[in-house]
């Protein structure tokens, strides 16, 4: 792409990026993701689902703590959790939007002074772009090849050789490389395996062989450019770079082109010992710089076939499994529509027997509700007439509790009348017994109790007569006149009950036998 370049990670030397005491060699930057173009799997990671990833509370956690640590190269166990022996860099602060608005992720990552962070480091001061590739977990839409944002659950950010997303390069930041004290690939290599522990060793070459550099440890230093080859050629002097390893799609064309290097080194040395052959020599660079030029040609349509192959693979792959699916929904559909049928006809049979039950059943409820009907109004005509018949009951009821409360009214004043009569009568009658025996009448009550009757006043009179003839039968005067007599008789003038007719109302045998009267 014309603007990787400008998306690539670059090396910053130790000297102005270690302030951890020695833990950092260097750092990288570049892009880590994109989300406007599908990965080389053909699966598409949105927006969305970045800013959703960088917002979970794990990962703000993580980057609180110090930053999200990456492995060299993806597990191969296809393990989710990050293994300590095998991080190489950290990434301390979440990703931004590129610039130029082509829809990636710039990050930056630290690279760590562990034995695969200088493998990393090594790999990346001798020249090759390394890739990053996202590790996580989520479910993939079947139709779109999008990853549900809401399923995702990111973990890391590994450093690969071949990156899911193309671009996805990271460039080395640095500020002076000596070139000329620059040594090779596996020098270089040779020499961190070397300086580490045995522990450290095997994490080397656990490493170095996950990312199967045995191509690339051929000895040979990588090259920095086919056109300063080309120039060299056509100068007559040797190159002063090398043609350098883009990535690892181009090794074996890095490889070619790193023999025809030696191959023109070879003609150069010719040119120069056989003078009397320049215009020959010159013919042939020409030609050589012609079949150069056709070769990277071919390389870069070699590039694009296998890019387009790919993507066509995926494409027939899907095709194919859309087909799949395609036809699987086909054959359900006519199995659905086999069963809808039949369970059409059984649904129908059934609820023409259930309609005609409904229609005997509506029928006979109807029967029903004019039987009811029926007996509601003859019910009505009944509760009519029981009302008018409890209207009259009640108007007579009134009227007669009228006349009764009325009564109840005269018997009351009547037995007021009564109680009078009766109190009259009693007074009168021990008026009369007091003038019999020729005493007051006070003496008679005074004998008498608070509630008395006739006996009690016809007891206490026999009792004073009693006490007067003993008293007369005495052989001596009581200061009463000398033979002065009395008859003792009951006097019937003030017969209290001689009037007893004028009383209005009746008076009944209870109420004389209560008053004592009763002859």
């Amino acid at each position: 792409m014309s603007n990787l370049k400008t998306e690539e990670l670059v090396l910053v030397d130790e000297k102005s990026f270690d302030d951890k005491g020695g833990s950092v060699l260097g750092v990288l930057e570049g892009p880590v993701a994109d989300f406007m173009h599908s990965t080389r799997n053909g699966r598409f990671y949105s927006e969305r689902l970045w800013e959703k990833a960088f917002k979970d509370p794990i990962i703000l956690e993580m980057f609180e703590n110090g930053g999200i640590p990456g492995e060299l190269d993806h597990p191969r166990d296809d393990r989710e959790d990050i293994d300590s022996e095998k991080i190489c860099v950290i990434m301390s602060e979440p990703p931004k939007k590129s610039r130029d608005s082509q829809g990636k992720l710039i990050g930056r990552f630290e690279i760590l002074n562990t034995p695969c962070g200088k493998i990393v480091h090594t790999l990346a001061k001798a020249g090759l772009k390394l890739g990053v590739s996202s590790r996580g977990t989520g479910e993939v839409d079947d139709y779109t090849n999008e990853v549900i944002p809401e399923s995702y659950d990111f973990k890391c950010f590994d450093i690969v050789i071949l990156p899911s997303v193309q671009g996805a390069r990271l460039n080395l930041i640095t500020e002076s490389l000596d070139q000329n004290k620059k040594q090779t690939l596996k020098e270089e290599l040779q020499k961190i395996y070397l300086e580490e522990d045995e522990q450290g060793k095997r994490i080397f070459v656990e490493a170095i062989e996950g990312l199967n550099m045995q191509k690339i440890l051929h000895g040979k230093p990588l090259v920095a450019a086919a056109e300063e080859v080309r120039q060299a050629a056509r100068k007559g002097r040797k190159p002063r770079k090398r043609i350098k390893k883009e990535d690892l799609n181009n090794n074996k064309e890095s490889l070619f082109l790193a023999g025809l290097n030696e191959k023109l080194e070879s003609e150069n040395k010719s040119q120069k010992e056989g003078a009397g052959a320049a215009v020959d020599n010159i013919e042939a660079s020409e030609i050589i710089t012609q079949l150069q030029e056709a070769l990277l040609t071919n390389v870069n349509l070699n590039k694009q076939l296998f890019e387009a192959q790919k993507e066509r693979a995926v494409s027939n792959a899907k095709a194919e499994e859309l087909d799949a699916k395609l036809n699987e929904q086909v054959n359900a559909y006519a199995k659905l529509q086999e069963q809808f049928e039949l369970e059409k006809d059984q649904a129908v049979k059934k609820f023409g027997k259930k309609l005609e039950l409904y229609e005997s059943t509506i029928k006979k409820l109807k029967d029903d509700v004019a039987a009811l009907g029926k007996q509601l109004g003859e019910k009505t005509l009944s509760e009519k007439k029981l009302k008018e018949d409890l209207e009259k009951s009640f108007t007579v009821s009134n009227q007669k509790l009228l006349e009764a409360k009325k009564n109840s009214d005269n018997i009351q004043k009547q037995c007021d009348s009564y109680k009078k009569l009766a109190h009259s009568i009693a007074e009168r009658y021990i008026d009369s017994k007091a003038s019999a025996l020729g005493i007051t009448s006070i003496e008679i009550k005074n004998r008498l109790n608070e509630s008395y009757t006739i006996d009690d006043v016809d007891n206490v009179c026999r009792t004073l007569r009693n006490q007067s003839v003993s008293i007369n039968k005495l052989p001596f005067a009581l200061d009463n006149p000398a033979g002065a007599r009395v008859k003792l008789r009951e006097d019937r003038s003030r017969d209290p009950l001689k009037n007893v007719n004028k009383v209005v109302g009746q008076v009944d045998d209870f109420l004389l036998d209560l008053a004592g009267l009763k002859k």
